[in-house]
């Protein structure tokens, strides 16, 4: 998977069918080769300098070509201090500028544009704004600001841009208003029917938006939401990180432990079942970390881990 490029062979925008009325089930099997991959888990940013892998089918990272390469190639970005890839698409904030690169699908490189592009773009709109942290998934894009406001912008087949409308793509940042300022966010999503953020704010409350056909939200109901809701924590715990995949969402407490909720058909929810969890589940305990992809959660463990 490519942190950043465009596969000629990848079909363009506007050539791809959304398959929004197709079961949950044909989705999550058809997206194994789509996967959303935090940028941590294929890029290293080491003082600033930034490696990057690819694999078959996919281009290089900011590069300008589409050749495989099987061990890292270090990026000509200098001062990276965020980054987030999806399937075929990267944000990297160097020296405080958020570019993008990669297949367009839907607005996601945030340019103004709907073009592909095999070399760093500039993201409008987040010129001299200092971001914190970048976040992508499939054909959506997000950038938290140090002062806690939250931007995201791409597919917005079910609220995903989280203003009040749906079936409005953005290819610009899109302030998204919450009631106090955002310190997390995690946002996933894997194909054209599912796609959803969630965010913790500084007063410890948590909000979602987006697709819920799952109940990924974490709200206990399975319809979207084009604005943001509040969902809860089970009583007596606190949340302390958030992350989310395809249509599954999880959280770790306070303790350490684990909660799932959301699409489970595969095992991702990982309480042992196939079946979606329309409240949250605990899955493991002691976790000190959470990454999860479209069909995948890996936990860190102290002194192993264990994958879902």
């Amino acid at each position: 998977m490519s942190l950043c490029a465009a596969n000629p062979r990848n079909v363009a925008r506007r050539d791809v069918a959304r398959r929004g009325d197709e079961d949950e089930e044909d989705d999550e099997d058809t997206v194994g080769r789509d996967r959303a991959v935090r940028g941590r888990d294929r890029g290293r940013a080491r003082l600033g300098r930034l490696l990057a892998v690819t694999q078959p089918l996919r281009g290089p990272a900011v590069l300008g070509n589409t050749t495989e390469y099987s061990t890292p190639v270090e990026l000509p970005l200098a001062g990276v201090t965020a980054l987030a890839g999806a399937s075929n698409h990267a944000l990297y904030d160097a020296r405080g500028t958020v570019y993008a690169c990669g297949q367009n699908v839907d607005g996601d490189l945030g340019d103004g544009t709907r073009y592909n592009s095999t070399t760093p773009r500039r993201v409008a709109r987040l010129g001299g704004l200092s971001v914190t942290t970048l976040v992508a998934s499939f054909a959506s894009s997000g950038a938290l600001l140090s002062d806690g406001r939250y931007f995201d912008w791409g597919f917005d087949g079910s609220g995903q841009r989280g203003d009040g409308s749906v079936h409005h793509s953005s290819d610009v940042p899109v302030h998204v208003r919450l009631p106090h300022r955002v310190t997390q966010v995690a946002q996933g999503g894997s194909i054209w029917n599912n796609g959803q953020t969630l965010v913790m704010l500084s007063n410890g409350s948590l909000w979602s938006w987006g697709n819920d056909r799952a109940a990924q939200l974490g709200d206990g109901l399975t319809d979207m939401k084009a604005r943001p809701v509040r969902f809860h924590a089970p009583s007596g715990v606190v949340y302390r990180s958030l992350a989310s995949g395809s249509a599954t969402s999880y959280a770790i407490s306070a303790t350490g432990s684990v909660y799932a909720w959301g699409v489970g058909h595969v095992g991702q929810v990982g309480d042992g079942h196939t079946r979606t969890a329309v409240t949250s589940v605990v899955v493991a305990t002691g976790a000190a970390s959470i990454s999860a992809t479209a069909n995948n959660v890996v936990i860190s463990l102290p002194g192993r881990t264990r994958k879902s």
